[in-house]
């Protein structure tokens, strides 16, 4: 499993009930919690996106990978998410790095994000 459902942690509980022996109540049942600890990323936004951000160079937003991330940040600042992502995932002339490295060469959206990481986005730069 992946994202967030690879978190699964069992769980052992014994519901209050009856002392009959028998009981449904006196039987252990296990069940499955997804733990959440949410990881806050540094995300460093270009001068060309800082209109989705209020003029803000740097934001955090919250997510185990990077898609979450970005559809954490997508909620703060509404319309970023289709400037960085198209229907086949990252658009051709955006890249993202977690610290100095470009996700495309990790697992791409779902390279996992660690505490204290940083997002950085870069657009493409071209011309003659």
């Amino acid at each position: 499993m992946t994202g967030a459902y690879s978190r699964l942690q069992p769980i052992a509980m014994r519901s209050p009930g009856s002392r009959h022996p028998d009981s449904k109540w006196n039987r252990l049942s296990v069940y499955y919690a997804v733990m959440v600890s949410a990881v806050t990323t540094r995300i460093r936004i270009p001068g060309s996106l800082r209109r989705f951000t209020g003029g803000q160079e740097e934001v955090s937003a919250s997510g185990h990978t990077v898609a979450e991330v970005i559809q954490d940040l997508d909620r703060q600042c509404p319309g970023l998410r289709d400037s960085l992502l198209d229907s086949q995932g990252v658009r051709g002339f955006v890249m993202l790095c977690v610290g100095e490295s470009d996700i495309r060469f990790l697992k791409g959206l779902d390279t996992e994000i660690s505490t204290g990481d940083t997002l950085t986005i870069v657009p493409a730069i071209a011309g003659g």
